[in-house]
This record gives C-alpha cells, structure tokens and sequence, in this order.
C-alpha cells in the first residue's frame, strides 16, 4: 500500500473493479480468492462457521489507516 507501506495483492471482483486484499489470509476475513484472483465476498454467516476451512482475506480498505486517501468522492 503506498499510503501505509503494508504489502497487500490485488484481485478483480467479479465485475472487473480491482480490490486490495491484505497479504494474508486471517481471521475475520470474509473475502475469498478464486481461480484466476477472482474475489468472492462469502456471507459473514459462513466466514464464521468454525468447520469452515476457507482462507479468507480481509479488504485493505478495512484496515489501512489511510483508506479515506483512496476513497472515491
């Protein structure tokens, strides 16, 4: 991120728009990664099943400090 300087990895949701994903999978993560880096957001209902074996990555819009940097006016 050159705002925070975190290392994170960009996927595409499924309409094409680029999303910065933490670099690792973490808990309370509720986006996950397809085939080709295709973000998927999975419902909080399954991110938080404890049988759920998913890798799921956190948006760094939610974390980074300095997300309001990045936002769209």
């Amino acid at each position: 991120c050159r705002a925070c300087n975190a290392t994170i990895i960009w996927a595409k949701t499924a309409a094409g728009k680029a999303m910065p994903l933490n670099e690792m999978p973490e808990p309370g993560g509720n986006v996950r990664l397809e085939d080709g880096g295709i973000a998927v957001t999975v419902p909080k209902a399954i991110a938080e099943l404890p049988e759920n074996d998913l890798k799921l990555y956190k948006s760094h819009f939610a974390t980074c400090p300095q997300a309001h940097k990045f936002r769209s006016k």
